[in-house]
């Protein structure tokens, strides 16, 4: 309570000048409409201002989380992926497509062993 009161005593002048400067501000406002619409135009800019800044924060502070949930995502594809092309034995995939021509790679046990070059009638 002592430091309340030496903390009123030692800042009275200014606490005073704020005081007045706020009731001043009160009477323009009720008084004049282009003023009460500024000061509303301001209220406005300032919130939002503020409300940016913590969406903002909110947004970085959840990002662990969408965090967790790729990496969750990227070891199940990984997974998968695993899974499909160690139960690939033998594959045929296409790899180029020039004209009629296809150049296809023939691939056993994930390596590759020749180029084949199949020629394909015209169906145009």
């Amino acid at each position: 309570m002592r430091t309340l009161l030496r903390f009123i005593q030692k800042y009275s002048d200014l606490l005073l000048f704020l005081f007045l400067e706020i009731i001043a501000i009160a009477l323009i406002v009720q008084s004049s409409h282009y003023q009460r619409s500024k000061l509303i135009g301001l209220n406005r800019q300032v919130t939002g201002f503020i409300y940016s800044r913590v969406d903002g924060a909110r947004e970085y502070f959840s990002l662990k989380e969408v965090n967790q949930q790729l990496a969750d995502e990227n070891m199940e594809l990984r997974n998968k992926l695993d899974l499909i092309t160690s139960s690939l034995d033998t594959a045929t995939v296409i790899t180029e497509l020039r004209g009629a021509k296809v150049f296809l790679r023939t691939l056993k046990g994930g390596a590759q062993k020749h180029l084949q070059t199949v020629q394909l009638p015209y169906t145009g």
